[in-house]
């Protein structure tokens, strides 16, 4: 159990799509059972001790300071581009944006109204909760609205990965050939997700959004390193995953 409790606080459930830190701590304490039954409980010990010994460095150490701030990208701003756009993040039961999805999105809208682009594209997702699906479109409108940009705003849907976005974003201007475009998302998320639009012919310039509930970009907590650490390993694994499907830029 305590296995399971250090692997979900290391990223295990982002990893394997959220799955809940109940199932994992059953999982882990069935393993456990076993390994007793069959004399092997040795294993567990030492997977325990590793694994809290990684959770001691990550948490307690600025380890993740200097790893995260060296993986954020941040371009510079060109003085004008052909569309701002915004990567979506999820919704809650409500279908209301999360707090990533907020950040971005402001942070988006803030370079709008700076006059760096006439366009603000927005990506849209999707969570079912029971019967009820809730998409990110309307909140991001509410939040487009209030801001004065709704002239400017639309966004492209179907997406369930960053290479769908590029992709959609893509169809709608036409093609991506000579086009520049801002794309803003989570600190963490820029080098993939900047590199993924550049693998289908946009010329980017990525911004990282602010941070809200986590401050993994520059982590002082030990909460915040945690985040840190479990968005990094996150993005470490996706570019293994895109480069290998050759979705990224060169």
């Amino acid at each position: 159990m305590l296995a399971g409790f250090f692997l979900m606080q290391l990223g295990l459930g982002g990893i394997l799509g959220d799955i809940s830190l109940q199932l994992v701590v059953f999982v882990a304490a069935a393993i456990g059972a076993a390994a007793a039954f069959f004399g092997r409980l040795t294993l567990m010990f030492v997977a325990d001790a590793v694994l809290f010994g990684i959770f001691l460095i990550v948490a307690d150490t600025s380890i993740m300071a200097s790893a995260a701030a060296a993986w954020v990208r941040q371009d510079a701003l060109p003085s004008k581009a052909d569309a701002i756009v915004v990567l979506s993040s999820s919704v809650n039961s409500d279908g209301m944006l999360d707090d990533q999805g907020v950040s971005r999105l402001l942070t988006g809208v803030q370079l709008f109204q700076h006059g760096l682009a006439p366009r603000l594209i927005t990506t849209e997702t999707s969570t079912r909760f029971g019967d009820v699906t809730r998409r990110s479109s309307p909140d991001a409108e509410r939040l487009v609205t209030l801001a004065g940009a709704r002239s400017a705003w639309t966004f492209v849907t179907d997406v369930h990965s960053t290479r769908d976005e590029a992709g959609r974003v893509a169809s709608l201007l036409g093609g991506a050939g000579g086009k520049t475009l801002i794309v803003v998302t989570a600190p963490l998320h820029t080098r993939r997700a900047c590199a993924t639009f550049e693998g289908v012919g946009f010329k980017v310039s990525c911004v990282p959004s602010r941070e809200q509930e986590f401050v993994a970009w520059h982590p002082r907590t030990a909460r915040d390193r945690l985040e840190s650490f479990r968005q990094y390993f996150y993005e470490r694994l996706g570019m293994v995953k895109y480069r290998a499907k050759g979705w990224l830029s060169s």
